[in-house]
């Protein structure tokens, strides 16, 4: 008898889903009891329409976290941002800032250069005359770049920042919103 008779006289497997067993629900009850539900975290509640929209069109953020797909940098601008802010703070405050780059489109490398830009903010913060310089040369930068449409790129911008207020505080609070990089 070949293989394929073999196989043939016999019924398929069929698959089935497993019943959850007495013993399976009495250990979810013990760490309910134990550790309660899990509360909703800002991150995953969803802000806007636009941001419901973006999160849905990238089918990679059901199947990773967002600080899975960004590696150690949201980490690392939440200590840049806020070096004294104990440990659940920074693992929160990653969590949500990896949720914000994924929500606008920032890569691996652009929360990496942020993180550095802000260590570095950190280290040696600014002068106020400094940060109207970095304002002024931004600008600049900007208006080369994009000559006629530079209105348009700076309306595009703020539409950015307004459309996710985490977004905008990332930017207000890590003083990066004029930083030329």
């Amino acid at each position: 008898m070949s293989t394929n008779n073999l196989y043939a006289e016999t019924a398929a497997p069929t698959a089935t889903t497993p019943k959850p067993s007495a013993a399976s629900a009495a250990t979810q009850a013990i760490a309910d009891s134990l550790y309660g539900a899990p509360a909703a975290r800002m991150v995953d509640q969803v802000l806007t329409p636009e941001i419901a929209a973006l999160r849905e069109s990238q089918p990679a953020r059901a199947l990773y976290a967002d600080a899975d797909q960004l590696g150690q940098g949201p980490r690392e601008l939440a200590v840049a941002i806020d070096p004294m802010a104990d440990e659940a703070t920074i693992t929160s405050r990653a969590s949500s800032l990896a949720s914000v780059a994924v929500d606008t489109g920032m890569t691996r490398d652009d929360v990496a250069q942020l993180a550095a830009f802000a260590r570095q903010y950190a280290s040696s913060p600014p002068s106020d005359e400094e940060q109207a310089a970095h304002a002024r040369t931004a600008v600049l930068a900007l208006r080369e770049t994009y000559g006629p449409r530079f209105d348009d790129a700076m309306q595009a911008a703020r539409g950015l920042a307004q459309r996710d207020h985490r977004f905008a505080a990332l930017l207000d609070k890590s003083r990066l919103g004029n930083h030329r990089g």
